[in-house]
C-alpha cells in the first residue's frame, strides 16, 4: 500500500514522506511532514499547498509563496541575518512555496 501512495505522489511530483501503521489487523498511510531542511518544509507547503511554519529547527524561518520563485523568496519574512539554507517548490496551484532560515 505505501508503495503505491508513494508511487502516485511522485508521478504527481509530489515529495513523498509516509508510513504504514497497522493496529488491530488495519492498516493506513500517514503523511509525515518534511522539516528537518528548507527544502523539506517548502516541499510539503507545495503539497498542501498552504503557507504555514512547520518548525523543525532551532532557527529563525521564513516563509512565502508567489508566481515565481524569486517572488516566493522575496516575500519570505527574515531577521536581517545571514541565510543559512532555503528551498523553493512548485505546488499543483501554480504557486511556488518557499522557505529560508537565518542565522540566530
Amino acid at each position: 500500500m505505501r508503495f503505491v501512495f508513494c508511487l502516485l505522489a511522485l508521478l504527481a511530483s509530489q515529495v513523498c514522506v509516509a508510513e504504514t501503521v497497522c493496529q488491530n489487523g488495519q492498516c493506513r498511510v500517514i503523511q509525515k511532514l518534511e522539516t528537518a531542511t528548507a527544502q523539506g518544509v517548502a516541499n510539503t507547503m507545495a503539497r498542501l499547498r498552504k503557507m504555514a511554519h512547520l518548525g523543525g529547527n532551532r532557527t529563525f524561518e521564513g516563509v512565502g509563496a508567489g508566481a515565481t520563485p524569486e517572488q516566493a523568496l522575496r516575500n519570505c519574512c527574515n531577521n536581517g541575518k545571514p541565510v543559512i539554507d532555503e528551498g523553493v517548490a512548485l505546488g499543483s496551484d501554480g504557486r511556488w512555496y518557499a522557505c529560508r532560515r537565518y542565522s540566530k
